[in-house]
């Protein structure tokens, strides 16, 4: 078919002789400019050709829709090879050609790019060639009016679908209305779009970086927060009155003394002797080393506070439906739901019990308050001494648990026991509050990021963890 239009001598397109311009959709287009469909402006419309034999010795290169890719390029990775005498010369690609994908799955029927490679390609059936006039428009013009077409779902309503692939029919492809600029202002157009879009390329390769970034900010901050840099500028003006070590040994009294009460009530009420609940063996307490303040101490997590995992019940999603209320209920990752009454009214740090601990990016542990329920697959760590909650989470989110899980699958295991056993830094609890409470330093602290990791390491090794599991240790 052939277009209907050609330039003038400045290069403005204008209607040739007895062609009768399409109406216009209503929107004001700049003067100078037409409302046209794809049909006026290309020479050529040629879907392409089926093979079953696709990697042949010698054969003619043939683009498929893998072929096509999603910003309007060519992707060359996988160029499959067909037998020659299937090429024939309607089927060969020229310079300047735009491939549509008019068959693919519902959300990638409608994409394209434009042909500019050397030596001889031909084209499935799952792609259309359009061959543009180009008297009338610029090959890359079209191809972005078509791409926009595509972005903007105007083929949606206007294929056909089966299971799984969908397809734009010929006339709706040639009727897609496009506006029409004369050709020097389209190809000023490209030429601005094409730079405004590396622009992007660049933008977003940038920002593909973020996460990484925002990955090792993170690590660097619990770092200096379990490390006591966080808090550095805190200890100089503010004189400690309890060391973390005679804070441990004031909950082991705390705990004994509580255990003690309860017993005695039991035993003056005639109900049953309560389960001791703490660890049996006295607090385990190293001094500070490894750049630790002088004012820390290494313990056991088990020994600064008390599993709750007695207290949780699991209640299957079919049994809480029946139980709808305004109360949260949490599992490994979070609230998976709402139930009608509270097992726990208090801050209190859940750390996930069976999970994928290999290769996991969510931290390990977070903080809940007030009232809640918790299932099976959290543990409950209630702090004790006035710790707060929030530091806790710190010391726990990202620490290393995989050693101290069992479980062949993916999904893996960590005992109570091994929970509350693992080791990490202590702090009297007035300066574990004020390590919760420093987001500004943080900041400061991230910008020493570049410094603080090993940028070739594919799965960069958390700052924290490494130190955390040199204290580690199992009863």
């Amino acid at each position: 078919m052939s277009v209907r239009s050609k330039p003038n001598r400045e290069g403005e397109w204008a209607p040739a002789r007895g062609y009768a311009e399409p109406e216009r959709d209503g929107s004001e287009l700049p003067e100078g400019w037409a409302s046209t469909n794809v049909a006026t402006v290309i020479d050529d419309c040629q879907p392409g050709f089926a093979s079953g034999d696709k990697n042949v010795e010698d054969g003619v290169s043939h683009l498929r829709m893998n072929n096509i890719g999603l910003l309007g390029e060519l992707i060359l990775d996988l160029v499959r090879t067909v037998p020659e005498k299937l090429a024939k010369p309607q089927h060969e690609l020229q310079r300047g050609d735009v491939l549509v994908c008019t068959t693919n799955s519902a959300k990638l029927v409608g994409k394209c790019a434009i042909f500019d490679l050397e030596g001889r390609y031909a084209f499935s059936n799952h792609l259309t060639r359009l061959r543009p006039n180009r008297d009338a428009i610029d090959h890359s013009y079209l191809r972005w009016c078509l791409w926009s077409l595509w972005k903007a779902g105007t083929f949606d309503d206007k294929c056909k679908h089966w299971v799984n692939q969908s397809t734009i029919p010929k006339d709706a492809l040639l009727e897609a209305g496009i506006p029409l600029p004369p050709l020097a202002e389209q190809r000023r157009i490209v030429g601005k779009l094409e730079l405004l879009l590396e622009k992007v390329s660049s933008s977003q390769q940038r920002m593909s970086r973020v996460p990484g970034l925002l990955k090792r900010f993170r690590q660097s901050v619990l770092a200096a927060a379990c490390s006591g840099k966080l808090t550095a500028d805190w200890r100089e003006v503010n004189e400690a009155t309890e060391t973390a070590a005679e804070f441990v040994l004031r909950v082991q009294d705390e705990r004994r003394e509580e255990f003690g009460r309860q017993t005695e009530l039991a035993k003056k009420s005639g109900e049953r002797k309560p389960k001791k609940r703490m660890n049996e063996s006295a607090a385990q307490i190293e001094e500070p080393r490894n750049g630790l303040p002088s004012t820390w101490c290494t313990t056991r997590i088990g020994d600064v506070c008390e599993c709750l995992d007695y207290m949780r019940i699991p209640i299957n999603r079919a049994a809480r439906q029946t139980r709808s209320g305004s109360i949260p209920y949490y599992g490994a990752n979070g609230q998976v739901g709402w139930i009608d009454t509270h097992l726990f009214d208090e801050d209190l740090v859940l750390v996930v019990e069976d999970e994928s601990f290999i290769g996991r990016e969510k931290p390990f542990s977070y903080v809940v308050r007030g009232k809640c329920w918790v299932n099976n697959h959290a543990h409950v760590l209630r702090p004790l001494g006035g710790m707060p909650a929030d530091f806790l989470n710190i010391c726990l989110a990202y620490f290393d648990f995989v050693p101290l899980t069992s479980g062949t699958t993916g999904r893996r295991s960590a005992s109570r026991r091994k929970a509350v056993r693992v080791r990490g830094p202590d702090r009297v609890p007035a300066e574990a509050g004020a390590s919760a409470r420093r987001p500004p330093h943080a900041v400061a602290l991230g910008q020493s990021l570049p410094r603080r990791t090993r940028p070739h390491r594919t799965r960069p090794r958390h700052p924290r963890r490494t130190r955390l599991r040199t204290h580690q240790r199992v009863a």
